[in-house]
């Protein structure tokens, strides 16, 4: 197997593994909310495997909580570790790697909209001046 080929089922691997996460993250918040158990991740796998389609990019209202689950970060977490967490998964998740047609662009796509409306949400409360200078990476 080639090295470029090994790369990409690896990378594909590890994009696919943050796409469930967040989907179970989305599945689970949306059970709760409608006071209902929540499926074990066996049947939705069964069930994906079985419709052999691409889902549509879903994405759901959700809250602070939510947001800090699928940025990996806590709830003490500092403007700046919201934003390295942030950019770590832009870069993880970057469609333009693939091909426009692929299904693996638009997940990569659903990924990165997920996460910037998390990053959004969390740092609603920070003031425009303080990302503008908290983002600058000074030497």
């Amino acid at each position: 197997m080639s090295e470029f080929k090994r790369a990409t089922d690896i990378f594909t691997a590890f994009t696919q593994h943050h796409i469930e996460r967040i989907r179970g993250l989305e599945d689970a918040k949306a059970r709760e909310e409608l006071g209902t158990p929540t499926l074990s991740t066996s049947k939705n796998k069964e069930q994906n495997s079985v419709s052999g389609s691409i889902e549509k990019p879903r994405i759901t209202v959700f809250d602070a909580d939510h947001a800090r689950k699928i940025l990996q970060v806590n709830p003490e977490a500092t403007f700046e570790e919201i934003r390295k967490s942030y950019e770590k998964f832009l870069v993880e998740s970057d469609p333009l790697n693939f091909d426009p047609k692929s299904p693996e662009y638009n997940r990569r796509i659903m990924i990165q909209k997920v996460v910037h409306r998390a990053y959004i949400m969390l740092t609603e409360e920070y003031s425009i001046t303080v990302k503008r200078f908290q983002s600058l990476e000074l030497d």
